[in-house]
């Protein structure tokens, strides 16, 4: 969750971490901050990114992946509603395709 933890996940051969809970400490623009220090990392942010954030996320060099509890929350897993949970996961890969060149 700090520049510090990543830095030494560097040190010791990470190049690649999940970021939680991203959105708490800094979102998107602490993971920007940290492309200068530490170029070769890359990140995957979990914790408070949402459909209407991700964009703000995958658009990073610096981010290989996100993760969203609001894909599949546990009520709808509790109640076996697969296909809310279908049409949230199909409605983050539109919103990630949509973001490629």
């Amino acid at each position: 969750a700090t520049s510090t933890e990543a830095m030494a996940a560097f040190k010791a051969g990470l190049t690649h971490v999940k970021l939680f809970p991203a959105a708490v400490i800094g979102g998107a623009d602490l993971i920007r901050a940290l492309m200068a220090p530490l170029p070769e990392m890359r990140f995957m942010p979990t914790g408070g990114v949402t459909l209407a954030n991700i964009s703000s996320f995958l658009t990073l060099p610096n981010v290989f992946s996100v993760g969203g509890t609001w894909i599949a929350k546990p009520e709808l897993i509790g109640r076996g509603d697969w296909g809310s949970i279908t049409l949230r996961a199909r409605e983050a890969r539109k919103a990630a395709r949509a973001l490629k060149p």
